[in-house]
């Protein structure tokens, strides 16, 4: 289940990245449709849907790094396919029977040596060539990886059946909010209250202005209280 969740659960993303790429590059895509099409793909291939109302003024499309980098992500897809081609290219020339998921190539001199041979060709050779010299052929096929996760596939369409639920959604149109949304105000902490940031920022000005207030206040009294002395010290002298 926990390699389920790190190998399967990532290829329908890094199939859409691509999809969204190559389409926005073909016309497909207009702009002005950038964010729709990126949530209807994200809905078709995953089943999500955005937390929050979402319009062609957002670009969440850009929150992945490798949109606006311009970097292909179809290789990630493909490096999650052919790593279960090549594990079971291994564990057939380790000997190994039983499941696929159990498999443990460990301390197999000939699974050693396949995969060593082929990682010697470095850049030399075409990735299909170092796949046929594990492999025994070229090509790309996601049937090893269903072969490894087949007791798995075999208990959730069970566990499906057993629960009545039915297994993905049928209905992935998705459109843009027709209005901008604005975000609600935010909170804050004013002298124990809670206020609005706006009136926050005025209860701020008014201390302000009421603590100069209180400053010039002290001044003027300051000034009075030091020259009634004065004039009661100059009375002093006067009489003596």
């Amino acid at each position: 289940m926990s390699m389920a969740l790190d190998k399967i659960a990532f290829l329908p993303f890094g199939y859409l990245m691509d999809q969204w790429r190559w389409k926005v590059f073909d016309g497909r895509i207009p702009e002005a449709e950038y964010n729709q099409q990126w949530w209807n793909l994200r809905l078709k291939y995953q089943g999500l849907c955005p937390p929050l109302p979402r319009t062609e003024v957002d670009f969440d499309a850009g929150a992945k790094f490798h949109i606006p980098a311009n970097v292909p992500y179809v290789r990630y897809f493909v490096s999650f396919v052919i790593q279960f081609q090549f594990h079971e290219a291994l564990c057939k020339a380790a000997g190994q029977t039983g499941p696929l998921y159990k498999c443990d190539i460990y301390k197999s001199d000939k699974a050693g040596k396949l995969l060593g041979d082929a990682m010697k060709l470095g850049y030399s050779k075409p990735w299909p060539e170092a796949m046929q010299m594990i492999t025994g052929q070229p090509n790309m096929s996601a049937e090893a990886l269903m072969h490894y996760f087949q007791p798995l596939t075999d208990w959730l369409i069970n566990e499906n059946k057993k629960n009545g639920d039915t297994p993905g959604w049928p209905d992935y149109n998705w459109s843009p909010a027709q209005e901008v949304v604005q975000p609600p105000a935010s909170k804050v902490s004013f002298l124990g209250l809670s206020l609005d940031s706006g009136q926050a920022a005025v209860g701020q000005w008014i201390l302000l202005v009421l603590g100069i207030a209180l400053v010039l206040a002290v001044i003027v009294l300051a000034v009075k209280f030091s020259s009634i002395k004065r004039r009661a010290k100059k009375s002093q002298i006067g009489r003596a």
